[in-house]
């Protein structure tokens, strides 16, 4: 289906598709110069909200204070979120017409009885009698990493790395920040850690102590400093920096949810950067969609162990009996 267009400064698309049995996909679109995904995500739902009842609640009015997250004078950054950011030139980008020979993109289904099992192969002792924890999306991350790892030390590469889509409205801690601290806050407050660790390191690390890895490089950034850096680097350049990150999403518009909602991203591909989005499946029952932009060796691992394709019968969908 064509994802409306968002380039050219237009702020907001809304594209509605129906479909011969009946249902029907709506796609929105926004330029991420202006908003990152948590905010579509609060205007989809205050939509929908608006349309079931009539009124918009507190707890779903924008805040759209501009006075929060604005670059210092002078701007000030550190080297290493220098060395992170760069300007975005077509000129870096893979080629257009060879993106489909790099990539292949998937959706997954994982069962909650195998999330289960990987979180708690992700976990282990420490050294006073305690446990160390893995949460869902940390054992993932630990699972996929090593994944990657494989593949890559077919290559000749000594590293691999990762990042993670992190929404700073969570991690804000400054009272002066706290606006942009509010889940209701209209713009860019996403931070992207990133890790690179030794591939050889990777695969000999149990699962557990990846899983650490992964703890440590989403909870030691300091969200504050990060993020006021970026905005002053975003000004010293005169350039956007956009990102994307997995958000709730309310889509019960007074005739039910929908039976499948995501996020998604149109350059990934481009940028020679491979992508994984997780989302509840519809049914709260513990299980996960995954939306996957990754290279056909790794597609081919993940599917030889937890991650199923997506299908009709996981979401529900069953076609009436005639």
């Amino acid at each position: 289906m064509p994802v409306p267009c968002g380039e050219d400064g237009l702020a907001l698309s809304v594209q509605l598709v129906s479909f011969a049995c009946g249902g029907f996909a709506v796609v929105w679109r926004t330029n991420h110069v202006l908003v990152d995904g948590s905010a579509l995500a609060l205007l989809v739902r205050a939509w929908s909200e608006l349309v079931r009842s009539g009124t918009l609640p507190e707890c779903l009015r924008p805040e759209l204070d501009r006075s929060m997250l604005r670059p210092r004078a002078p701007p000030s950054y550190s080297a290493s979120v220098n060395e992170a950011l760069t300007i975005l030139d077509g000129r870096r980008q893979v080629n257009a017409l060879t993106t489909e020979l790099s990539f292949v993109e998937r959706l997954y289904y994982v069962e909650a009885s195998d999330i289960a099992w990987l979180r708690d192969a992700a976990s282990s002792s420490t050294d006073d009698g305690g446990n160390r924890r893995a949460t869902r999306v940390q054992a993932l991350s630990a699972y996929l990493w090593k994944a990657l790892a494989g593949i890559v030390a077919g290559t000749g590469e000594e590293c691999c790395s990762m990042s993670w889509r992190v929404n700073g409205r969570w991690k804000i801690k400054t009272p002066a920040l706290q606006a942009a601290a509010s889940n209701n806050y209209v713009g860019n407050v996403v931070a992207l850690p990133v890790r690179e660790e030794s591939v050889q390191e990777l695969l000999r690390m149990p699962l557990p102590d990846v899983a650490a890895l992964v703890k440590e490089t989403i909870t030691e950034a300091s969200y504050d400093e990060r993020l006021q850096e970026v905005v002053d680097w975003v000004e010293d350049h005169k350039q956007p920096v956009t990102a994307i990150a997995s958000f709730p999403i309310d889509t019960d518009f007074g005739f039910g949810r929908a039976a499948f909602e995501m996020n998604m991203s149109t350059c990934a591909a481009r940028l020679c950067s491979g992508t994984v989005q997780i989302l509840p499946h519809p049914g709260d029952d513990g299980s996960w969609i995954v939306s996957a932009l990754v290279w056909p060796r790794l597609a081919a691992v993940l599917e030889k162990d937890i991650f199923k394709p997506l299908t009709a019968d996981s979401l529900g969908l069953h076609a009436p009996q005639l």
